[in-house]
């Protein structure tokens, strides 16, 4: 299912396309019913159209043996054969463009008016120029628009049978070969060949008008369809895609148009050369289904790499022995065949190299570059024969046809070399380490997702390729789906109707989410595969639907599905949990237990997926133990930021996972998306903190990444010294000497808030309890409490709100405590999730130090721009839980007493006495 890489040129790249993208996705496809009308009927249009075409060897060789039209050359006839089918090719875009403008029916009954046309036209022809129009290019052009038109009908009524029924209309073309090449000889010899071109004109015109009239389209995808996209061109492997079609055309039109000729330059007779034309369609129409059937069990590269080989070496080792009949029907069954996998397989291959999105653009390039070779290989082929050479006449036009089927063959072996250097991690010379599964939003795809994620930057001003080197980037894409909501085609996971309301309809999610569950978890056992079986080098994670998708994909694994282990991480950004409400009334994973949880697990993936697990394994809930960031814009306008929050709740509170929440405020109000550089920055610091818990493992990461002549020094000094001891250690806050089992932590890098305001607020509320903390910030809001300035007073006006604290100037930094409000409630929601007394806890240590400087512009009257600059901040926030405090017992204390204060205690006590 995967594809060489394309898009970014990042080492460690692979985009990985779709497995099949119907045009109808919303329903369930009949797999019957009317469909087989359809295939019937398309099957008789290709026997009439394709298979007419192939009898043309026989009218080749009678217009070569007769002289019908005096004073014409070879070269003329040869040229109208290949005219036929290069014009048929030629219309592609043509007839793509018509077909949505119009409607496939009436494109079919042009077709239908202008293939009578040319064959009723063709049999009252005087000169060899009127024979060049009608049966070469008028006949062409109807065979293009019945050909091109109803070449995807099938595909709309089948699906689980889509092999089945694409390669009985493709056997069409070859049956109909058969018939033909053996009725037209017989024709010409008793009728001659003006009649039997108009009898084939009137039964064209019958069956084809007939068939097209009862053809039914299922849905018109209302997509638009692309006719040509030049940008494919730039791939390599698409260019060695064209090769292939390119050398296959010029050994399969050699070959269909010369057999029958041949016949009669080695001594045999017009009926064994119509014989032997007939016999390689009826090898064509048993080669072409079986082709089909082979190339989705196989590999669709790999078997029509194989087929090509091997008639290739038919023509070049058979063909060339062939002197009698016998010989020559074998070798005509042989190589029929393999000699049709050109069309057998052209849409197959296609679709794995580039896509259902690109496939129309794709196959508009292909036509039209074998609309050339189409042409002249017939032309070819006749100035290649040779009379006078020794090994026989036809000796050059069988090593070129072999020669074409060779080199056509070693176009796609190309392709599979590139896809296995791939798939085994050799990515630019060096063998990566540890990859990464990114999935797409809706609407998007893989190409468009890593393009915006790698244009983005850390605070270092390095993008994450970068940071991360040795390290392999996975970017699925989904298939293209109706959406219910939206009436239109666009790419998703699966159909989400509403986010406002997660339930509404949420049955639509269900097929689709299935299946793309199990999508990922194959890309994901061949990703571990591929890395030994260290399923803690392999990170999963998603944007918006992908997230959805990808928190689903642990789910199937922690029920049986998949791999058992623990990831390295998981990364998700500004999305939702669907059938979340389906793990809500889980107990608490103190009280159930891991095994507990995975147990309920495979109950609901069982009640809504009907999804048996392949493995009652009791440690398949380890895969719960990996470590999970999530990010999630506060103004989220498509995904809200309620929905991430509650598929917080449900990792930390029902199912017991560790998470590390993030909620920021989007740059420029767009929370649906990552913020640049805070969010990227967060991520390599989770990396850092979880993904690479192994001293080892940091070290040899952060010399990949400094890439700095000390590294060998660093080398050395970690001969003498523990990797992870006080002698390499990598700080995250400034107060290290705080128990990080007893504290939580919360931090903020590059916040687009005043630096000496946030500063103030924050030497307010250092050392309140939380609560305390949260309500003065809320009163500040309010207006209600002001904040004291003590450092950066300068300018700050008095207020008398200030005397609770002794100073006389104070303010009201609304955003500075709108962001420490965020930061103490993700700090407290990670004491929560190790067990601490939320009730209790204290800020223990917070510190604000400033960013660099931003520098932005503001836009005035007249086209005139001013300056802005920023002053942003970091914050970093510790929370721990108040020390009880305990009286200190009474202890005598032991006084020194002057002489004086002796004598009088020596006075007081003979008194009293």
């Amino acid at each position: 299912m995967s594809s060489p890489s394309r898009g970014p040129t990042t080492p460690g790249l692979e985009l990985r396309e779709r497995a099949s993208d119907p045009i109808r996705t919303d329903d369930d496809y009949p797999e019957g019913g009317y469909g087989w009308i359809c295939v019937i009927c398309i099957f008789l249009i290709n026997a009439h159209t394709w298979g007419i075409n192939s009898a043309y060897g026989v009218f080749l060789s009678f217009y070569l043996s007769h002289d019908e039209f005096p004073n014409t050359p070879a070269l003329v006839y040869a040229f109208v054969g290949g005219l036929s089918i290069s014009c048929a090719l030629l219309t592609a875009p043509i007839v793509t463009s018509l077909s949505q403008l119009l409607s496939t029916r009436r494109v079919v009954l042009l077709g239908v008016l202008l293939e009578t046309a040319s064959l009723i036209s063709a049999s009252f022809v005087t000169h060899s120029w009127q024979l060049f129009l009608s049966q070469g290019i008028c006949f062409g052009l109807g065979m293009g628009c019945l050909f091109i038109s109803t070449v995807g009908i099938p595909n709309q009524w089948f699906k689980k049978r889509r092999s089945v029924s694409n390669g009985i209309v493709a056997a069409g073309s070859g049956t109909g070969g058969l018939i033909y090449s053996l009725a037209t000889n017989s024709m010409i010899q008793q009728l001659g060949f003006r009649w039997a071109l108009r009898i084939l004109g009137i039964l064209s015109f019958v069956v084809n008008l007939v068939c097209g009239m009862l053809l039914r389209e299922r849905r018109v995808s209302s997509k638009p369809r692309v006719p040509f996209k030049p940008a494919l061109l730039k791939r390599a492997p698409f260019l060695l895609f064209l090769a292939w079609g390119f050398f296959s055309i010029l050994g399969y039109v050699s070959l269909l148009f010369s057999l029958a000729s041949f016949a009669q330059a080695v001594g045999l007779g017009s009926n064994d050369g119509s014989l032997a034309s007939a016999l390689l369609n009826l090898g064509q129409a048993i080669g072409r289904p079986l082709v089909g059937i082979l190339s989705d069990r196989f590999g669709r590269v790999k078997v029509a790499g194989l087929a090509s080989a091997l008639c290739g070496i038919l023509c070049m080792v058979f063909w060339t022995f062939v002197s009698d009949a016998a010989s020559l029907f074998a070798f005509a069954i042989l190589v029929g065949l393999e000699a049709g996998t050109l069309w057998a397989s052209v849409a197959a291959v296609a679709a794995d190299l580039v896509g259902m999105d690109d496939i129309d653009g794709a196959l508009g390039i292909f036509w039209v570059v074998l609309v050339a070779p189409g042409t002249v290989s017939e032309v070819v082929a006749l100035q290649l024969r040779d009379p006078g050479s020794i090994q026989g006449p036809y000796f050059p036009v069988q090593m070129f046809t072999g020669a074409m089927y060779l080199v056509a063959a070693g176009s796609l072996g190309i392709i599979l070399m590139l896809e296995r250097k791939q798939a085994r991690g050799k990515l630019d010379g060096r063998s990566h380490t540890h990859t990464i599964i990114l999935l797409h939003g809706r609407g998007s795809d893989g190409v468009e997702f890593a393009d915006e994620l790698f244009s983005s930057t850390t605070s270092k001003l390095q993008d994450l390729p970068a940071c991360l080197p040795n390290w392999r980037w996975v970017f699925p894409t989904s298939r293209v789906r109706r959406d219910t909501r939206f009436q239109e085609d666009m790419t998703a996971w699966f159909d989400a109707y509403s986010l406002t309301d997660t339930q509404e309809r949420q049955e639509l999610q269900i097929d689709g989410l299935k299946e793309s569950v199990l999508h990922i978890l194959t890309i994901l056992e061949d990703e571990v595969r591929l890395l030994g079986g260290k399923t803690d080098r392999v990170y999963l994670g998603g944007m918006s639907q992908g997230m959805a998708t990808a928190l689903w994909t642990v789910f199937f694994c922690a029920a049986g599905h998949g791999i058992m282990e623990p990831l390295g991480g998981f990364l998700g950004f500004c999305g939702w949990l669907p059938f979340a409400e389906r793990m809500e009334d889980m107990e608490r994973i103190r009280e159930l237990g891991r095994s507990g949880v995975a147990c309920r697990l495979r109950e609901i993936v069982s009640e809504v997926f009907q999804a048996e697990g392949r493995s009652e394994r009791e440690d398949a809930d380890n895969v719960l133990l990996t470590p999970v960031l999530l990010s999630h814009g506060e103004d989220d306008a498509w995904v809200p930021v309620q929905q991430g929050r509650q598929a917080r709740e449900v990792l930390v509170r029902q199912l017991g996972m560790t998470v590390e929440w993030d909620e920021f405020r989007g740059a420029d109000n767009d929370g649906h998306w990552l913020k640049e550089p805070e969010a990227f920055d967060r991520i390599i610091r989770f990396v850092e903190d979880f993904v690479l818990p192994g001293g080892d493992s940091i070290q040899a990461s952060v010399r990949a990444r400094l890439g700095r002549a000390d590294a060998k020094r660093e080398k050395s000094t970690r001969r003498d010294h523990p990797p992870l001891g006080n002698h390499f250690k990598m700080v995250r806050y400034a107060a290290q000497d705080i128990s990080n089992t007893k504290s939580a932590r919360a931090r903020g890098s590059y916040l687009r808030v005043s630096f000496k305001n946030t500063r103030e607020t924050a030497q307010a509320i250092n050392g309140m309890k939380l609560q305390r903390a949260l309500t003065f910030l809320d009163n500040v809001t309010n207006k209600a409490e002001a904040v004291p300035f003590r450092r950066f007073a300068g300018s700050t006006g008095r207020c008398a709100q200030g005397k609770q604290f002794g100073v006389s100037k104070a303010r009201w930094p609304e955003k500075s405590a709108k962001f420490l409000i965020d930061l103490l409630k993700n700090a407290e929601a990670n004491a929560d999730t190790k067990g601490l007394d939320t009730g209790n806890l204290v800020v223990k240590h917070i510190q604000v130090n400033q960013a660099p400087k931003g520098r932005r512009r503001t836009y005035r009257a007249h086209g005139r721009i001013n300056p802005y600059m920023t002053n942003p901040c970091h914050i970093e926030l510790i929370l721990t839980e108040a020390e009880e405090v305990v009286p200190k017992a009474a202890v005598k204390r032991n006084e020194h007493l002057s002489s004086r204060q002796r004598g009088a205690q020596i006075r007081q006590a003979l008194i009293e006495a």
